[in-house]
């Protein structure tokens, strides 16, 4: 047997050294886990120091304002028993100051009541001074005056209603809403409106004008558009022009539920060359204004120059009305306007009224916008040459 000496045996040190880093590094992580449960109660503890501090102080300040306001009650209290004492005590002043003794009072509850008998010669006396005051009175022509009640002012049944004047101003807010007016009212045997008409302005012709047009089928199933009729109206809503047109090929449709025409009012009707040159003599260096005017521009022939074209049914501001699509212009007379048009049978009289109303109701803004596209296009073609040369001379 081999026996093992002290020297043999290991020391702390030699234990140390033998452990291996993985159990070193778990013996770390536990003492930092530790540390750190120990940092998270100190923590939670003081919270609710905190906690417990403030409730106290909420308390405080409840019972305080508890305090303060029992105390106010009480005040008010005191102050209401004190009127109540006060006014006690004047009634029952009073009452003592009125009152009978009960003996008497008892005694006149089982005396019955008798009339007072007065003197015949007063009686008399009293009736002369009335006779005398009545015919002094007479005399004077003093009457007596009766309270009267206010009188209310007499309703007149006939009385004119005041309503909604269209004037053609360069007005702005074209979505405020006006009572809308029935389309028989005020019309002409034309079919123009006294309301879409500016009163004191005469039937001249002015920088810009508004044209519509009414078509008549042709060919075997009548879906062929031709023109029948033309009306321009004025800035003020005056009618300028107004003539049937006689069409060249045979009508097959009349359409006179829309458009009006009848066979004759077309037997006396203007040729179409005619009708083309006195209409573009008037429109030369004038703006036309028009509800999707391309329609009324391809019957007639017709090239205005797009620079001077306006059209009512393509402006920005009455397409956001019906959510960017092409509005009609019974819709826009009647939701912008409040005239009601196109109820039945058409009236291009009418519809020039209308169209030339909405465009002066937006006129600076239109304008405006138009200005500010033009510059925009400027500055780009600019641009578009500055580049152009640009390149050229680093060719060469």
């Amino acid at each position: 047997m081999i026996m093992s000496t002290n020297s043999d045996l290991p020391t702390k040190e030699d234990t140390q050294k033998k452990l291996s880093k993985r159990q070193r590094r778990s013996i770390k992580s536990q003492t930092l886990r530790l540390k750190a449960k120990k940092k998270e109660a100190l923590k939670a503890k003081s919270r609710s120091t905190k906690k417990l501090t403030k409730s106290s102080k909420i308390a405080v300040d409840t019972d305080k304002d508890s305090q303060i306001t029992t105390k106010k009650i009480v005040k008010k209290k005191k102050t209401v028993s004190d009127h109540i004492k006060t006014a006690k005590c004047s009634t029952s002043e009073a009452h003592t100051k009125n009152a009978k003794p009960r003996s008497k009072r008892k005694k006149a509850k089982h005396i019955q009541k008798t009339p007072q008998i007065t003197d015949a010669a007063d009686v008399l006396h009293d009736q002369e001074i009335d006779k005398n005051w009545k015919d002094l009175s007479k005399k004077l022509g003093i009457k007596k005056k009766k309270m009267e009640s206010p009188k209310q002012k007499p309703i007149e049944k006939n009385s004119p209603v005041k309503e909604h004047e269209l004037w053609f101003d360069d007005v702005e807010d074209i979505f405020i809403e006006k009572p809308v007016q029935e389309d028989h009212t005020g019309i002409d045997e034309n079919g123009s409106t006294d309301v879409l008409i500016k009163p004191g302005t005469k039937a001249v012709l002015t920088k810009c004008l508004a044209m519509d047009c009414e078509m008549v089928g042709v060919g075997p199933s009548g879906d062929e558009s031709v023109l029948a009729r033309i009306s321009v109206v004025n800035q003020y809503g005056h009618c300028v022009y107004d003539k049937f047109v006689k069409p060249k090929e045979e009508v097959t449709d009349y359409r006179t539920w829309v458009s009006g025409v009848r066979p004759e009012d077309l037997e006396t009707a203007e040729e179409l060359e005619t009708v083309q040159k006195e209409v573009n003599e008037m429109f030369k260096g004038r703006l036309l204004v028009g509800h999707a005017i391309s329609n009324d521009e391809k019957v007639l022939f017709l090239n205005h120059p797009k620079k001077y074209v306006r059209d009512t049914q393509k402006y920005p501001g009455f397409r956001n009305l019906v959510g960017g699509r092409k509005p009609s212009l019974k819709m826009l007379a009647q939701k912008v306007l409040g005239v009601k048009i196109q109820s039945g049978e058409h009236s291009s009289i009418q519809d020039a009224q209308a169209t030339m109303r909405l465009y002066t109701m937006v006129q600076e803004k239109w304008e405006k916008r138009i200005r500010e596209r033009a510059r925009l296009n400027k500055h780009q073609r600019n641009k578009l040459l500055n580049k152009k040369s640009t390149t050229k001379a680093a060719e060469s």
